[in-house]
């Protein structure tokens, strides 16, 4: 495994967090995702090692926890919030199931992470990745990088494969989701994939989009990187490389 880097979309932060324009997993206004790693402090998808707020690591060696349903339906009213707020998670999948078939990519991330928690059967619904998957072709930017973040660590019933993560995360990373912006950056930095100058890219790019969320414990960490992945990537590359990179993030506009 490489360095850390965020895992699967692991907790919704419960303290009001600077809310993320491009992020349409939830309808709460002023919350966001956070993504959690496993420690030993590699980010991987979304891992859980970054603080006390429960954020999901994206460090690579980390695991990526999921967020946690219980604050995600809080306050949203996705039909089938109510049911798992009463305690009924079948009656709540089911009708998390009905709003996916449907078109609705937040029930469908929803039933995935109640799957992932254990809450209701893989039997029954099958596995999260193929909810997460699903919820990112409805154009949820966290069921994106969930679907990446399984296939990059062969979790969720999926087979490891960096191609897929990586196209999972660039189609999050491509609409301004900093956490997959950093796990693409990461990846490359791992040399997962050859190519310093588009990691850098996307380094700077996360590094850029967090800054406008600075006082937030992900926001900062992903400002810090302390695993180390810009300075990694920098230290294969030669001046002119490095500003490549530069100008590439610059000119970098978010998919609508």
């Amino acid at each position: 495994m490489g360095d850390a880097h965020f895992a699967t979309l692991a907790t919704f932060k419960p303290h009001p967090l600077p809310s993320n324009p491009s992020f349409k997993g939830t309808h709460c206004p002023n919350r966001r995702i956070s993504i959690y790693r496993q420690p030993p402090w590699a980010i991987r998808p979304l891992t859980r090692t970054l603080d006390s707020y429960g954020v999901f690591m994206i460090l690579r060696n980390v695991w990526l926890g999921s967020l946690f349903i219980a604050s995600l339906v809080g306050c949203s009213t996705t039909p089938g919030d109510a049911a798992y707020r009463s305690g009924h998670p079948e009656q709540a999948a089911d009708l998390y199931m009905q709003g996916a078939d449907q078109g609705d990519g937040t029930a469908a991330l929803k039933l995935g992470l109640m799957i992932s928690e254990g809450k209701v059967s893989i039997e029954k619904y099958g596995s999260q990745t193929k909810w997460y998957i699903r919820a990112c072709e409805l154009g949820s930017d966290a069921g994106c990088h969930n679907s990446g973040n399984a296939y990059e660590y062969g979790q969720g019933g999926v087979i490891k494969d960096y191609n897929k993560a990586r196209e999972y995360y660039l189609v999050a990373a491509d609409k301004g989701f900093m956490q997959s912006q950093y796990n693409l950056g990461s990846m490359y930095a791992n040399q997962y994939f050859e190519n310093d100058i588009e990691g850098l890219k996307w380094m700077v790019i996360a590094e850029k989009n967090a800054t406008s969320c600075a006082s937030a414990p992900l926001c900062k960490w992903v400002m810090e990187d302390p695993p180390g992945h810009r300075k990694k990537l920098m230290s294969r590359m030669n001046e002119k490389q490095i500003t490549e990179a530069h100008q590439l993030a610059d000119a970098w506009k978010p998919k609508k």
